[in-house]
């Protein structure tokens, strides 16, 4: 039976995220797009400079959580963050892409 696991235990399916059966409809879509502002809130353990970030590049899911590539001002370097680490601002996303180029 597709989405259960190949010892064929009956009692233990798999989620989306665990392999089984991937159909569009189960797909959840990327919370951030390509150029738009985020704030980062980082792991307490990984120093990152405050202020805005600009979402660079959406990442696939990983341990069932999309990850995106991001990129401050204050630096010249991306950084990979998960989704749980991002909320989205307010922020004119046009004026902030041309500080960053």
């Amino acid at each position: 039976m597709a989405g259960f696991h190949a010892r064929g235990c009956y009692l233990f399916p798999l989620w989306p995220s665990q392999g089984g059966d991937k159909s569009p409809s189960l797909a959840m879509p990327h919370r951030f797009k390509v150029g738009q502002a985020v704030k980062y809130h980082p792991p307490r353990w990984v120093w990152a400079p405050p202020g805005a970030y600009l979402i660079t590049a959406e990442l696939p899911e990983r341990n069932g959580e999309f990850e995106y590539h991001i990129r401050s001002v204050s630096e010249q370097n991306e950084r990979m963050a998960r989704e749980s680490e991002l909320t989205s601002i307010a922020v004119d996303g046009e004026a902030f892409r041309v500080q960053l180029d």
